[in-house]
């Protein structure tokens, strides 16, 4: 090879390396803005755009990371949400999580939207009657993490171990009467949101032993 086709050769080498160099460092300059939850937001709420704040990224993280982040405030309010949403999360128009407007949910059912349209498709609804001890002195709300703690007995030893962790609640039940042993409003049952196994793991405990449920900090 003569040194004139290698001096091309180096040259044309030495351009295409700086010109993808060049590309690289303008992406790492290019930001791209999502959308993420300002506050906690409930299952089963309007979002507006109150809810909402918006946070600039670098365009490369944001198409690894979150490539189907929400761009816009518009894209999601009025939307509502299946389940829980924790501030900061960024959203994404994903099916599972959001419903239609409220107003076109309130077409088809009016004003409450039926809680089965508020389980997620992989999940089901469970109920465990508490008590203020068993229920963190009634302090859990919807949305909460909580372990699960079954005691019981195996022949004449006692045992209690935790049977489920972090799951969701999805939603207390007050009693209304003031007949449930305590003060009027207090809710007695929290209902939980678990795959149909654990579902199972949790209909046994109740019926063979004492529930439990353990508040998990955020």
């Amino acid at each position: 090879m003569s040194d004139r086709v290698r001096n091309v050769l180096v040259l044309a080498l030495a351009l295409v390396t700086a010109l993808l160099t060049y590309r690289f460092l303008t992406g790492l300059r290019e930001t791209a803005t999502v959308v993420v939850a300002a506050v906690d937001i409930p299952a089963g709420i309007t979002i507006g755009e109150n809810m909402l704040t918006t946070l600039t990224v670098g365009r490369r993280e944001q198409q690894v990371l979150t490539p189907d982040a929400i761009v816009s405030p518009t894209q999601v309010v009025g939307r509502v949400p299946k389940r829980p949403i924790r501030q900061g999360t960024v959203l994404t128009l994903d099916p599972d999580v959001f419903l239609l407007s409220k107003e076109a949910a309130q077409q088809v059912w009016g004003e409450v939207i039926p809680p089965a349209y508020l389980v997620p498709a992989d999940r089901v609804a469970i109920a465990v009657p508490v008590e203020a001890e068993s229920a963190v002195g009634f302090a859990l709300r919807k949305g909460d993490r909580v372990h699960v703690i079954y005691t019981g007995t195996t022949g004449e030893e006692a045992i209690s171990k935790t049977i489920l962790t972090e799951v969701e609640v999805f939603d207390t039940i007050r009693d209304q009467t003031g007949l449930g042993g305590g003060d009027r409003g207090s809710y007695r049952t929290v209902v939980l949101l678990v795959t149909p196994a654990d579902a199972e793991r949790v209909a046994l405990a109740k019926r063979t032993g004492k529930v439990d449920l353990a508040l998990v900090g955020r």
